[in-house]
């Protein structure tokens, strides 16, 4: 259900995790390394520093603050604190999301289907499906049933259920589209409206030069049940860390996630990593302009006609692309070495989906050659 399996694959370079191409911060790299020294103390299991440091990084009070061991202990904390009655998934988007909910066993998901011929927007038309988690109950609500609507219908829908939740990523994965800020907007207070906790995963958000916009909006919205799920795994490449964080601004809200969280749940070197101070806003201009270059030299290799003529690759406002081909194009990388993320169990998607990170030029130059051998140019 993840990428990154390159412990059962021979792999010289991994495209199917998406995390900074340029490493991690040469502050935070000092800042782990350092403790090492205090392997014998307990962590804070307050995470007091860290928490000062992302509330400073996000413009947020520290009270708000949830510290995770990743943004998927966040998610599964959420969902048995929640125990929602029906949770409304975007899809295609983040299995993680429908790995957290059927954990609990008794929610009913219910899908939005995003539209292919929309590059998977969420901004656009989708069919709204509702698949319960009770095999008994699929003949009252099949996907044969489903309807043509907009998401903030849909919301509408979910809001009518006893207790309802939504998962929505900006930008989306697999395919990288963002929710525009207005957009945005009228989702929350749909939310807010209609009493449903929205759990917005905003893990990607960094990659976008957007990103400190997003941030004041959200900071500034009245939503208290809005829970802001982020992550330093992939902005600064430290997926081994684990450190991931909520943004919860109502305290009743806060206290029952973090019944959900086992003492101690970040280490030292979690803590540490977070709490490291850098130069974030110079850090992201390098990011955002090896990105731009990057993504701009991919989009050039997917142009060129041998490869165009197999090979459908959807636009993208993040650090990663989605790409459509008849090649089996997963083996056929991997027998060269190079491991990419094969998209066929992501509901909404089937064979012959793949998702491609964006690399370094060294990497982005292999796959590139790879390409062009597999598809004859």
């Amino acid at each position: 259900m993840h990428g990154g399996d390159i412990y059962r694959n021979n792999v010289k370079y991994d495209f199917s995790v998406n995390v900074n191409p340029l490493g991690m911060p040469e502050e935070m790299k000092n800042a782990i390394l350092a403790a090492m020294d205090h392997l014998d103390e307990y962590p804070d299991p307050e995470a007091e520093m860290l928490r000062n440091r992302i509330a400073a990084r996000i413009g947020v009070p520290a009270e708000c603050i949830i510290p995770g061991n990743g943004a998927s202990e966040i998610f599964m904390a959420a969902v048995h604190a929640l125990e929602p009655s029906d949770v409304l998934l975007a899809a295609p988007s983040f299995s993680g999301y429908e790995y957290s909910v059927k954990s609990v066993g008794k929610s009913r998901i219910r899908y939005f289907m995003l539209e292919e011929e929309r590059d998977f927007s969420l901004e656009e038309s989708g069919i709204a499906a509702g698949e319960s988690l009770n095999p008994a109950d699929h003949e009252e609500q099949s996907p044969a049933q489903s309807r043509k609507t907009d998401y903030l219908n849909a919301l509408e829908e979910l809001g009518k259920t006893q207790k309802p939740m939504a998962f929505l990523a900006c930008p989306n994965n697999p395919n990288g589209r963002l929710v525009s800020p207005d957009y945005l907007c009228e989702i929350l207070k749909t939310c807010e409206k209609n009493g449903i906790r929205m759990i917005l995963d905003e893990c990607f958000l960094d990659f976008s030069e957007n990103v400190f916009a997003y941030r004041k909006m959200l900071a500034e919205e009245n939503c208290p049940h809005l829970i802001r799920v982020g992550a330093y795994t992939k902005i600064c490449a430290i997926p081994g860390v684990r450190l991931g964080y909520a943004v919860v601004q109502d305290k009743e809200l806060r206290d029952l996630i973090h019944r959900q969280l086992p003492e101690w749940n970040l280490s030292a070197f979690a803590q540490a990593a977070g709490s490291a101070e850098y130069d974030e806003c110079e850090w992201m201009r390098k990011t955002w302009e090896h990105l731009k270059a990057e993504r701009s030299f991919l989009l050039s290799v997917f142009a060129e006609p041998s490869i165009a003529a197999n090979i459908k690759v959807y636009p993208s406002d993040a650090n990663y692309m989605l790409l459509k081909t008849e090649i089996p194009l997963y083996s056929r990388m991997l027998e060269r070495g190079i491991l990419i993320r094969d998209c066929s169990d992501y509901p909404g998607l089937s064979k012959g989906y793949y998702r491609i990170a964006v690399k370094s030029r060294q990497e982005n130059e292999a796959l590139a050659s790879a390409l062009r051998e597999i598809c004859g140019g």
